[in-house]
């Protein structure tokens, strides 16, 4: 669900034409967006994936209310066992409806004094917000390959460890955005690869990651 409805792209780094999106959800009254209705707008990859796209063009975006995105948050989570949910940088009151609706957050962050900044403030507000603590999670991205800022640095500053650490990966990463390919599906045996494959495992309900599927995939083999 791609709730940066003013520039979102997951459309886009999955490869797919955003023909229907969170736009076709505007004008509909709340009390009809039901499971059918949302099937229509959700675009389907290879993998299995739906895709709720963000408009295309960012008036669009304004005209969905929070009370209208709760409901088709609330719909999904009715009808799938894993919602997941790219946010803005900020705190309106769309973004407010998909962090009160998620069982698990990641804050993404760079080891740049500013991103810890703005992590520290959003921290901050999660506790104003009394969102419980396990869950938040801290996932420090290495965007350079000069570290300015070390790990145990910025542990200290947050008072908060690292849940996940992602590697440099200049190359690899501009690649999937062009190609539309994620890394984890065009190279998973890759160093970036294992890592979102391990992600998705262990954020996984309790009873997948412990029940072991008849015809087990390559990739839950490689886990």
């Amino acid at each position: 669900v791609d709730l940066a409805l003013t520039a979102g792209h997951a459309a886009l780094m999955l490869n797919l034409s955003p023909r229907v999106t969170w736009a076709d959800l505007a004008q509909p009254p709340l009390e009809q967006i039901d499971t059918d209705l949302i099937n229509q707008v959700l675009l389907s990859h290879v993998s299995g994936t739906r895709v709720l796209a963000a408009p295309r063009r960012a008036e669009q975006g304004e005209l969905l209310t929070a009370e209208k995105i709760t409901g088709v948050l609330t719909v999904l989570r009715q009808n799938y066992q894993y919602v997941v949910i790219d946010l803005p940088h900020d705190f309106h009151e769309s973004t407010l409806a998909g962090l009160d609706q998620a069982d698990e957050i990641l804050v993404m962050l760079a080891p740049e004094l500013a991103s810890v900044m703005n992590a520290s403030t959003t921290l901050e507000l999660f506790e104003t917000l009394e969102y419980p603590k396990d869950k938040v999670r801290l996932a420090l991205n290495y965007t350079t390959e000069r570290h300015d800022l070390v790990r145990n640095g910025i542990e200290d500053a947050l008072r908060r460890p690292m849940n996940v650490i992602i590697p440099f990966a200049s190359e690899m990463v501009t690649k999937a955005i062009n190609q539309g390919k994620p890394p984890v599906l065009d190279n998973p045996t890759s160093e970036l690869g294992a890592l979102f494959e391990d992600l998705a495992f262990f954020a996984s309900q309790a009873e997948h990651r412990n029940k072991r599927p008849e015809n087990p995939s390559p990739a839950w083999t490689r886990v």
